[in-house]
């Protein structure tokens, strides 16, 4: 990283994670091909948050945000289910759902529900994949619910839970 460069446009956009916008910023004044302003606005993101982490919006814990979204969901739950998701900037992360009967934009027979998202940063002396296997069994037990674990290695294609066949289920 260039510590000649001037931040003061582009930190508060990693600071408010606009990421595609500190990228775009940065490229655009630097010159820099996506992969360099990658590197670039991930060294500075990261030399934010250990010089400055208060100027980080605080994220409420997966385990408290998960149970806030689970007290709003009147329909019994089927399914804990935990899917990858990823990008460039966060690398893999897994996001709960909750798994209802009722047709919705995402299948016929079933809705989601978000619950949260848990990245590494979320994670102390462990991974994602193991950390979130953890949190889905407490959160089914909660609500009386069975669980789909994530894929290993990750996979966010890989098939969901209401894509297996009735017998399955």
């Amino acid at each position: 990283m260039d510590a000649r460069f001037d931040w003061t446009r582009i930190d508060p956009l990693i600071v408010e994670e606009q990421y595609i916008s500190a990228l775009q910023a940065y490229r655009t004044a630097t010159g820099t091909t996506l992969s360099e302003a990658m590197d670039a606005v991930g060294e500075r993101g990261t030399y934010l948050r250990s010089t400055s982490p208060e100027r980080f919006p605080v994220r409420i814990a997966p385990l408290a945000a998960a149970r806030l979204a689970l007290d709003g969901i009147e329909r019994p739950i089927r399914v804990i289910e935990a899917v990858w998701d990823g990008d460039t900037v966060h690398d893999w992360f897994v996001v709960l759902v909750a798994v209802t009967d009722g047709p919705s934009s995402a299948h016929p027979a079933f809705t989601e529900t978000y619950l949260c998202s848990i990245t590494q940063r979320d994670v102390t002396g462990g991974s994602v994949y193991e950390f979130s296997k953890q949190m889905q069994q407490e959160l089914a037990e909660q609500v009386g619910a069975s669980t789909k674990a994530p894929v290993w290695p990750p996979d966010d294609e890989a098939p969901r839970w209401w894509d297996m066949t009735t017998d399955q289920i």
